[in-house]
């Protein structure tokens, strides 16, 4: 495929998924090529107050519903994103080599591993053994169990955005945590991609994933208060 005239895998607009809704209310940057210097579209980098938004639907659904409890939802819902992202390997593949300058056979690879990936994560949120028990001393027992931490962020860098997200995320739902992902800027056109596959995945509830695109550091969660995810 010639990617220079491949233009039915273009995104012409980035957006940002924040809470279950698209957001294009931001600071607009160009997505460039970086094999042929060329304008690809256009993004919103994401605001504090877009992750703010982000952050409290997170907590409202970890809260509040039973995704943390109900393991054989998540699985299903993981099996439905990998299904949606296989069937747009190519268009995803296509974009990520456009914006991050990789070979289609690279971008190829990563794409088709994150679905891998997704796989392998939607077979853990089922086969976890539920923790340990054991009599320590007559009479006396020592459990451990496991549980979802809450509301997780992640950061994904510009060089293998797609696996190195999904990496995170598919554990993450597998374990029942909510999310923020920051992603960069570098590769907004293909994080929409992504964002849109997730929106489209009808069983992951509005909001516990949210998709943020950004250019500076206004979301890192590092120059955020604590009680910001808490």
């Amino acid at each position: 495929m010639n990617l220079e005239t491949a233009t039915a895998t273009q995104v012409v607009t980035g957006r940002n998924l924040v809470a279950g809704e698209w957001d294009n209310n931001g600071e607009s940057f160009n997505s460039v090529s970086p094999s042929t210097g060329k304008v690809l579209g256009t993004f919103v980098s994401a605001s504090e107050d877009a992750a703010q938004t982000a952050i409290d639907a997170a907590r409202r659904i970890f809260d509040t519903t039973d995704w943390s409890r109900d393991a054989r939802r998540r699985s299903r819902a993981l099996t439905e994103l990998a299904d949606n992202l296989e069937a747009r390997i190519e268009e995803v593949a296509t974009m990520l080599s456009r914006e991050n300058g990789k070979l289609i056979a690279e971008t190829n690879w990563e794409v088709s591993t994150a679905v891998d990936w997704l796989r392998y994560s939607a077979a853990s949120a089922i086969i976890q053994d539920g923790g340990r028990s054991a009599e320590v001393s007559p009479g006396m027992y020592f459990q451990t169990g496991q549980e979802a931490m809450g509301v997780i962020g992640i950061i994904t860098p510009w060089n293998s955005p797609v696996i190195l997200s999904l990496r995170s995320i598919g554990p993450a739902l597998a374990a029942g945590c909510t999310m923020v992902v920051k992603m960069p800027g570098q590769t907004a056109l293909t994080n929409t991609l992504l964002a849109e596959i997730i929106a489209e995945t009808t069983s992951i509830p509005a909001g516990v994933v949210s998709i943020l695109t950004e250019a500076g550091n206004a979301v890192s969660p590092r120059s955020w208060p604590r009680r910001a995810w808490t």
